[in-house]
């Protein structure tokens, strides 16, 4: 099987070769959208056994392997319904072109999956799980069908080879009732099913495996080569159900069994002779795939009136290269469809000059006979006619008789109906091209068919044929074929760019004038289109002139073959094509490229390396190859290259080319064919001929053809003309035996009469060239003699002559006594017995010879005196007396009655010895693997071909034999070395397991395995022994394994060997299970100080060290603990170390820890301080569990350790100062968190300084701070007051060189101890002070706050605490200003001369604290605000005070100065948010300054940091300040941005706006692409507050700037901005809708964006379609108002061309139909009528053949398709050279309305195949209704096209048919429709002589508005969502 993914991608001029090109795809999933799974589809159904079945089984194995494939993870169910309902919705979504691949995809999928069907059907009454086997295929037919129209060339090659390949099937379904006759018939009948399933599922597999995760490319597979044998098993079973049937009909009708077993005979007779052309007829009948889109539609009408007839003949005539061989494959294609609810049987029978083998009259009688036999299985009558030509033709001698036997037989055959049967239609191509001559064939076929009932003959050819009654007639001139030729023209166009660069006129003109000139021929259009191709025109007036010079010039077909064959083809190439033409069929890639290697001229043959396919690629317009096999594309070809070599244009030097090809085959064999071989009586076996015809590739075609061509070449064959070639041939005859013995192997199936001619004409010519002594000439002789062996019954006396003579030869050349020779005499005796006379003829006189031969050969071989030769002499007595030669026989009786004596007296001396035993060696037959061998599907593991039988022959037969002997040959080798193991395992086996002498053997033969390293073998042997000496040993559980009762040990020491073999073998896994398996025993059977069980355990755990298996250490040293904790004391060495172990095993996990504390526990037992063992533990279980936050848990042991600081000898680290330092501080901060009292943290700190000053001295570092430490605890609480002062004391005395002592801070502590006393005072009542009182404190105050201002400064902590306890007293005093000045002198001094931004801090905080204190919050707001303008905005404020334009330190005090002044509403402010803020903003506002005042400074810059400025000041509520920095950047704007974008100061404002109120929100990578965001959210805000004006200045500005900045190219992005921009400023579903003006102002603004917008996607290749379907109605209703077709069809296009990524279904299917219907109107209305007209008619006829043509839809689109084809024939009607295109149009208008009437009338008449019959969806039709049936909208439909046509046959002026068509055509529409059409003129009332030349009564059949409304393109054509 050949085919390819990607439409001839491997070779561009062929057919379908050798490989499968897949393309991936990712498609929605038909298996995954099924409704139920396989196992739960059906009920209980009958089963053929009992509990699941193998089809089930096999079904399930196939399931399970194939759903991995599959798109989903599970395979989910599609039935006939499912799989049926998707192919129609898929052609609804594809709408593919009436005959384009992908259509005829979808038929023929529905074909196959209709014929699985019917034969699931068939058999689910005996088989209840084929419906199950069935369903599995059509899932995997439909996951072919997901892989897309991309792979539509490869899917029809897949679905044609199902299809073909399942023909078996479809003749078997024509015998059901046989179905069940035999239980072997039924479980073949299952078992072919199995192989068809598993055929597809496999090809399906292997599709998906080819393609797996490619995202790309593609990639080639061959579909034949991997499932060859499934193929081969599927035919196999469906012929042995067929002679099954066979044998059951004919041994019903009482046929002898020898007769039941020609059946097979028979068919093989009707077969081809050679097995090359077996399959041209399927191959042929495969071109129909070839055909043009949208051809040979008109076909259908004329086929199916044909068939619905009474007539019995159709002749369709026309002359070379119109068609007729595509045609004829079309038209059976058709027949595989029912035909008006009929389905009838085809039989296609091709004659095509190109295969000159299979043109005579003979293949085509034999081509139907084989055709019919197969089809008609179990017709008695049948085989009896084609058993008795079959003998009749055996005996025929001459051609005639052999021709007029096959055809007599035909028409008895062609009669021999079974009832009930279905009608034959034979179809015969090419009865032109016939060796004989249309005529002599026609009348033949008549004759034949004359007397045949339920048969019709479909006959095409180039003589026109008479009608009659019973025949009628179509002839195929150009006006018919017209279009067909002009659409195969133009595909050729389609890839020229040149033809392309013209207008949609001029193509079609183009096309149309290479079609008129053409005449009709599709050959001379498609030569001449790849002509012009070929001349690679630069532009599209050049290829005009092109056509236009081909047209006038007017070359013929020869001229055309001969223009392309010298134009740059090599000289082999010439050749090949030369061999091709002369060849007597078609030649194989190997067989042309072994004939170039072929040397005549110097005799050899010399491999030239190349590929016939690259050196042909030039030639490819003149042939194709398929299936590997290169032939001419047509017999016209064949002819112009033959009349071409005969002129001597190609190879002056050639001459006959007959003899050429012969020299070169015959010189092939000669090389070739070199075997020494014995002249010999039997042909070649047919092993050895296999193995010679593969090795050669040649060798076939020569050995077969050589003769027929020398024939041709003789012309005549007689003496002179053999001697005359003999002369030219004779250097080049095989010369070895074995040559004439291989031809007569491979001419066995040819027919008598021309292998009669044949050996004649060998045997002439090699006694011609080699003489009669060659060995070659006397093999070739004797080859003849076995043939005339056959006939001599026939031609005794031609058959004698031949005898005589080979008997002499052989006599010369082989002695009389061989055995050939015997033969020969023999065979020339029995000839001439019934020539026997009593005179002397030349018969009698050679007998006598003969027989004097005889005697002598018998003489030499059973001795002289021998029985035999008694006998002979006898009758050669008897022979010469009867001739009266009296004389010569008396001698001869003389010597026989002496030797009669002689022998009588030897007998009875040795009677007693010859009375002994008859000596006979007799050999037993060998039993055949054949016999009882079968193979049970459950067994089938793999696509295997599945077979009951094994076949001595096969594959795998040979396969088994060969594995045989090799184990034969293996066994020899080792059988010495086997007998000692078998001597020691008997002696082990024999005796008891604990014998000394078992143990013995054991050892040896592991000694003996170990010293070879037979690793493997000594690990049996070990496993073996231990099984039977150990056996707990191999316990599930290693744990559970226990020590032997004896002979531990020897046990122990093979447990040992066997995990040292484990070792050396790399099984580390099963080491480590025998280490762990003797862990275990040893733990169980030994204690634990045992020394074994120490090594064992040692040895695991070094295993588990070195592969760093710490998981497995553990669990091994935890069995060691829990051992020693058992037998001792939980504190004893072992276990604590142990315990140790296992701790630093288990680090970092939380495991280590508990076994530290169980240390710690056993160590310290109840002891406050730490065990010296136990400190390490103890240290890190407090450390980890402080870690961990487990502060309750771990303050004990802290505790442990800090008691333990007073003992520094239990360990050294209690001597270091940090350690000590940070036990404690750990400690006080476990104390801390357990929530501690303060005393006790006191008490631990004082212990701590005591440790500190004993061990380490009162002034070491650690002692001071542990000083400073405690009194910072001390500091906590008033308890400790008195305490506190000692220690400040004690730290001011202290010196120490180390440590620094903070002198001044302990001095403050001592200074606020005393000055607390003195704010007791101060803190009262004024009521209670004295002003004397009150004046001094305040004096005091004034004079420390002034003295620390000059010692310290004003933002000192002294100064500001000073100054805040003087303000109260200011205010109690009633001087409030003065205080207020006070603040507002400090703040100036602070912030003009403080840098600190601590002190900064503090003042701030100072400061406003006071303001609030003394109740002047708005003084200090405004002090605040005066300070902000000043430090962060750089302006003078408007009060008398001038502040400081201090620095960025300043924000500090103004951020904590805000802070402390905040509202309560902005309480959650922080002082880090103020401060960050006004830094912010004072960067911002320096920033800002600095763009603004840069000369290059741009919108994107300055606004990125305006908009942050404007972002803080917004948050801030600095209201005023921003609308201030908007209208300053404004400004910027229009000043700066002039000359790109014209823009007012209004909107810029608004644009500014939006642009800061983005950016103070967001940040940006692309400034435009942010700039497109924020005109788009802006304007949305506009439009959800009805501020129309101000949405549509933003978008309008927004898109101005983005344009002028190359916005578009900025980002894809940008683009879907401005694209939704311009969708929501068109204000669609704006609700409530603003009014008309602004309605047209938005649409305006919206056409201003989205004109560029989509032009730039144009541009840019941008992809729409995946939009949603909501945002594709609101574009496609805003370009509808906008007028924009241009732009509209460019976005229907491209969802028409993404359509696929939809799921099919009926919704797809309604969105498909309605986008194609809007497409076809945009294209035609921006002028673009080619392309609006074929996409109509794709989905008129798509719609016609789902829904039928009385669908609506169907309907409607038709007459939108009349309409156009009406308007554009306007279009042309005006110009005189164009209007015959006009009128081509106008016929095809009234033909599109004469079809939907006729269909109206009967629809049936359209069933074959125009409609989808089958369920289908709810809303769709189920098929063809009814002759009687109507929908109610029917008779309105009728009027419509009615008028419609009337309309189109006005404007053509005449009736583009025969008026007694439309005569009756009418008469049936009144008679169905009268009520419908009352008022309605009849077609007899038409004046159309009143109008033509583009004129009719009325105008609505052309577009317009008014008549279409539709044009509109509004809400009604929306996609639907």
């Amino acid at each position: 099987m050949a085919t390819s993914f990607q439409a001839h991608v491997h070779h561009s001029f062929e057919v379908p070769s050798s490989d499968l090109l897949l393309n991936p795809r990712g498609v929605p999933s038909l298996t995954g959208t099924g409704r139920h799974s396989i196992g739960s589809q059906h009920g209980p159904r009958k089963s053929s056994g009992e509990g699941n079945s193998t089809l089930a089984n096999l079904v399930q194995s196939l399931g399970r392997r194939g759903s991995s494939e599959l798109n989903s993870a599970k395979i989910i169910g599609a039935d006939y319904e499912a799989i049926l309902d998707w192919i129609r919705a898929e052609r609804m979504r594809k709408l593919p072109p009436e005959g384009s691949s992908y259509d005829k995809v979808l038929v023929w999928a529905r074909l196959f999956v209709e014929r699985l069907h019917t034969f699931d059907s068939a058999i689910q009454y005996f088989e209840g799980d084929s419906r199950m086997a069935a369903e599995l295929a059509y899932i995997h037919c439909a996951s072919l069908l997901e892989l897309g129209d991309e792979n539509s060339s490869a899917l029809l090659d897949v679905f044609g080879f199902f299809y073909r390949c399942s023909t078996g099937l479809e003749n078997l379904l024509h015998r059901t009732e046989l179905f069940i006759v035999s239980q072997s018939i039924k479980d073949q009948l299952i078992l072919a099913l199995a192989d068809l399933v598993t055929l597809v599922v496999g090809v399906a597999t292997h599709c998906h495996r080819s393609l797996g995760s490619l995202a790309s490319g593609s990639v080639s597979i061959d579909i034949y080569s991997p499932f060859t044998a499934s193929i081969k098993s599927f035919r196999a079973r469906c012929e042995h159900v067929s002679e099954m049937m066979w044998r059951h009909q004919l041994l019903g009708a009482g046929f002898h069994e020898d007769k039941v077993t020609q059946v097979k005979t028979v068919k093989n007779w009707l077969e081809p002779e050679d097995p090359v052309l077996s399959n041209i007829t399927e191959f042929t009948a495969h071109f129909a795939q070839e055909r043009e889109e949208s051809t040979c539609l008109w076909m259908a009408p004329y086929l199916t009136r044909f068939l619905k007839s009474e007539q019995k003949t159709l002749s369709i005539s026309g002359k070379p290269g119109s068609g007729k061989t595509i045609l004829a494959t079309v038209i059976n294609d058709y027949l595989q469809h029912p035909t008006g609810g009929v389905m009838y049987k085809s039989i296609f029978v091709p004659i095509n000059a190109r295969i000159p083998a299979n043109t005579t009259p003979r293949a085509t009688a034999k081509s139907i006979l084989s055709q019919l036999f197969s089809a008609r299985i179990g017709n008695v009558q049948l085989y009896e006619i084609l058993s008795d030509a079959y003998d009749h033709c055996r005996k025929s001698t001459t051609e005639e008789q052999y021709d007029n036997a096959i055809w007599h037989a035909l028409g008895l055959a062609l009669q021999a109906n079974l009832k009930g049967s279905q009608e034959l239609v034979l179809v015969v191509d090419g009865a032109d091209e016939a060796s004989c001559g249309q005529t002599a064939l026609v009348n033949r076929l008549r004759d034949a068919t004359l007397n045949a009932s339920n048969l019709k003959l479909i006959i095409l050819g180039t003589q026109k044929q008479e009608t009659s009654t019973t025949h009628t007639a179509v002839q195929l001139t150009p006006e018919l074929i017209f279009d067909d030729v002009a659409a195969v023209v133009r595909k050729i166009f389609q890839s020229c760019s040149a033809f392309c660069e013209l207008s949609e006129e001029q193509q079609e003109v183009t096309v149309i004038q290479i079609a008129e000139t053409s005449g009709g021929s599709f050959l001379w259009a498609k030569l001449a289109a790849k002509r012009i191709k070929d001349e690679h025109a630069p532009h599209g007036q050049d290829f005009v002139k092109a056509v236009d010079a081909l047209a006038k010039a007017g070359p013929s077909i020869t001229d055309l073959v001969v223009h392309r064959l010298d134009s740059k083809v090599s000289e082999e190439a010439k050749r090949m094509m030369v061999w091709l033409a002369t060849a007597i069929r078609p030649l194989t890639l190997r067989e042309l490229s072994t004939l170039l290697s072929v040397r005549v001229d110097k005799q050899t043959i010399v491999d030239v390396g190349v590929d016939p396919l690259m050196l042909l690629r030039p030639l490819a317009s003149l042939v194709f190859c398929q299936n590997n096999m290169v032939s001419l594309r047509h017999g016209q070809i064949r002819t112009a290259i033959i009349d071409t070599v005969n002129k001597g244009k190609l190879f002056s030097t050639l001459g006959d080319r007959h003899v050429d090809l012969v020299r070169r085959l015959l010189l092939y064999v000669k090389l070739n064919v070199t075997d020494e071989d014995e002249i010999s009586e039997t042909p070649v076996s047919l092993q050895r001929t296999s193995k010679l015809l593969e090795r050669f590739p040649l060798l076939d075609f020569a050995l077969r053809y050589w003769v027929a061509h020398m024939k041709t070449a003789l012309g005549t064959e007689t003496d002179q003309q053999i001697h005359t070639v003999g002369k030219e041939l004779g250097p080049f005859i095989p010369t070895k035996p074995v040559a004439p013995r291989l031809e007569m192997t491979l001419w066995q199936a040819k027919p008598t009469p021309v292998l009669l001619s044949w050996h004649n004409l060998q045997t002439s010519l090699y006694r011609q060239t080699l003489t009669v002594d060659h060995p070659a000439t006397q093999q070739a002789i004797i080859c003849q003699v076995l043939f005339y062996r056959e006939i001599r019954d026939i031609m005794p006396t031609e058959a004698s002559h031949i005898f005589y003579h080979a008997a002499i030869i052989c006599q010369k050349a082989l002695s009389s006594q061989h055995v050939i020779t015997r033969r020969m005499i023999q065979d020339f005796l029995e000839s001439t017995t019934n020539e026997v006379t009593n005179s002397r003829t030349e018969i009698m006189i050679r007998r006598t010879e003969m027989l004097q031969l005889l005697v002598e050969c018998y003489k030499v071989q059973y001795g002289q005196n021998s029985s035999i030769v008694i006998s002979t002499l006898t009758q050669l007595v008897e022979h010469l007396k009867y001739i009266k030669e009296e004389r010569k026989a008396q001698q001869i009786a003389t010597s026989l009655q002496t030797s009669l004596t002689e022998t009588a007296t030897s007998q009875s001396t040795t009677s007693h010895q010859s009375d002994g035993s008859l000596l006979v060696h007799l050999h037993g037959r060998k039993p055949s693997v054949q016999e009882g061998t079968t193979f049970a599907l459950d067994d089938i593991e793999t696509d295997e071909p599945i077979s009951q039988t094994m076949n001595s022959q096969s594959s795998l037969y040979r396969e088994i034999e060969s594995h045989m002997r090799s184990i034969k040959e293996e066994t020899a080798s080792w059988s010495e070395r086997t007998s000692m193991e078998s001597n020691f395992q008997e002696i082990i086996s024999s005796t008891s397991a604990a014998s000394s002498s078992s143990i013995a053997a054991a050892q040896k033969l592991v000694e003996m395995y170990l010293s070879r390293h037979q690793w493997r073998d000594a690990t049996k042997a070990l496993k073996a022994i231990l099984l039977r000496v150990w056996p707990s040993f191999f316990t599930p559980s290693a744990q559970d394994v226990e020590l032997p009762s004896e002979n531990v040990g020897h046990c122990i020491d093979l447990a040992e060997r066997l995990r040292n073999c484990y070792r050396f073998r790399g099984r580390s896994a099963k080491s480590e299970d025998v280490s762990l398996r003797l862990y275990y025993s040893m733990r169980r059977g030994r204690p634990i100080e045992d020394g074994l069980r120490e090594r064992f355990t040692r040895d695991l755990l070094h295993l588990y060290e070195r592969k760093s298996q710490t998981d497995k250490l553990i669990r091994i040293h935890q069995d060691i603990l829990d051992d020693l904790t058992k037998q001792s004391k939980e504190d004893h060495p072992a276990v604590l170390q142990e315990l140790r172990t296992l701790a630093g095993l288990t680090r970092p996990r939380s495991a280590a820890v508990g076994y530290h504390r169980l240390i710690v526990r056993i160590l310290n037992k109840d002891s406050k301080t730490c065990h010296p063992d136990a400190f390490e533990s103890l240290l890190i279980v407090a450390t980890e569990l402080l870690g961990q936050g487990q502060y309750f848990e771990t303050r004990e042991y802290w505790e442990t350790l800090f008691n333990t600081l007073r003992h520094p000898n239990i360990n050294p680290k209690l001597q270091d100062q940090e350690f000590v330092k940070s036990v404690y501080e750990l400690y006080t901060q476990c104390l801390r968190m357990t929530r501690a009292g303060l005393h006790v943290i006191h008490d631990v700190t004082v212990q701590y300084r005591s440790i500190c000053q004993t061990r380490f001295g009162a002034t070491a570092s650690i002692t001071i701070q542990s000083t400073n430490k405690l009194l910072e605890i001390c500091l906590e609480s008033k308890r400790y007051e008195a305490e506190a002062v000692q220690l400040c004391e004690q730290l001011l005395n202290t010196q120490s060189s180390e440590v620094d002592i903070d002198k001044e801070g302990l001095q403050a502590i001592l200074d606020a101890h005393y000055e607390e006393q003195y704010t007791s005072i101060a803190s009262a009542s004024a009521e209670s002070v004295s002003s004397e009182q009150l004046q001094r404190v305040i004096t005091i105050r004034q004079d420390r706050l002034s003295t620390l201002r000059s010692t310290y400064g004003w933002a000192h902590e002294a100064s500001l605490s000073e100054m805040k306890e003087l303000v109260p007293l200011y205010t109690k005093r009633g001087e409030v200003q003065t205080a207020v000045s006070l603040l507002q002198e400090a703040t100036l001094q602070i912030v003009s001369k403080e840098t600190s931004a601590t002190k900064l801090a503090t003042s701030a905080q100072t400061i406003a604290s006071s303001f609030i204190s003394i109740g002047q919050v708005q003084q200090a707001k405004e002090l605040s605000e005066e300070l902000y303008r000043e430090i962060v905005i750089k302006e003078t404020g408007a009060t008398d005070s001038v502040l400081p334009r201090g620095g960025r330190q300043s924000l500090v005090f103004l951020a904590h100065l805000q802070y402390t002044l905040r509202e309560q509403r902005e309480v959650s402010l922080t002082v880090s948010d103020i401060h960050s803020a006004l830094c912010a903003e004072y960067v911002y506002f320096e920033r800002y300054r600095s763009e603004a005042r840069s000369k290059s400074s741009t919108l994107d810059t300055i606004v990125a940091i305006a908009a942050r400025l404007y972002g803080l000041l917004r948050a801030r509520s600095q209201v005023s300040t921003a609308a201030r920095l908007v209208e300053d950047l404004a400004n910027f704007l229009v000043t700066s941005q002039k000359e790109k974008v014209q823009m007012s100061f209004g909107e810029a404002r608004v644009f500014i706006g939006t642009l800061l109120d983005y950016f103070s929100v967001y940040t940006t990578k692309n400034f435009l692409q942010s700039v497109a965001i924020a005109g788009y959210r802006g304007v949305t805000q506009y439009l959800a507050t009805r501020d129309y004006q101000a949405a549509c200045n933003l978008a309008v500005a927004a898109f101005k700037y983005i344009q002028a900045h190359n916005g578009f190219s900025s980002s894809l992005s940008v683009v879907k901005l401005l694209f939704n921009l311009g969708l929501t400023i068109s204000g669609q579903n704006l609700e409530p809708r603003p009014d008309s003006t602004t309605r047209k102002q938005m649409l305006s603004a919206s056409s201003t964006i989205m004109s560029p917008t989509l032009a730039y996607c144009k541009q840019a290749n941008i992809d729409l379609t995946q939009l949603d379907h909501v945002t594709l109605n609101k574009l496609i209703k805003l370009l509808d108002a906008q007028r924009g077709y241009a732009n509209l069809a460019w976005l229907l296009t491209g969802l028409w061309d993404n359509r696929d990524k939809h799921p099919p279904s009926q919704e797809e299917a309604t969105y498909t139909l309605a986008l194609g219907r809007m497409l076809v109107i945009t294209r035609y209305l921006m002028g673009e009528y080619m392309a609006a007209i074929r996409l109509a008619e794709d989905i008129v006829y798509n719609c016609v053949r789902v829904h039928g043509p009385q669908h609506p839809s169907s309907d409607e689109m038709t007459v939108l398709l009349s309409r156009m084809y009406a308007s554009v024939a306007q279009g042309y009607q005006d110009r005189k050279e164009h209007r015959e295109l006009a009128y081509r149009y106008y016929k095809k208008a009234a033909a599109l309305h004469e079809n939907a009437l006729r269909a109206f009338v009967d629809p049936t008449s359209l069933a074959s195949p125009a409609i989808d019959s089958g369920t289908s969806s709810p809303s769709s039709e189920t098929g063809p209704p009814s002759p009687g049936e109507r929908s109610e909208e029917s008779g309105k439909y009728v009027r419509q096209h009615l008028h419609l046509l009337k309309l189109a046959v006005e404007r053509l002026g005449n009736w583009p048919k025969d008026y007694k068509e439309y005569e009756s055509l009418n008469s049936a529409l009144f008679q169905a429709f009268g009520d419908d059409l009352k008022g309605i003129e009849g077609v007899d009332k038409w004046n159309l002589k009143e109008f033509g030349s583009g004129r009719a009564e009325a105008s609505d059949d052309l577009i317009s508005h008014k008549s279409h409304p539709a044009f509109g393109l509004g809400e009604r054509f929306a996609i639907a969502v």
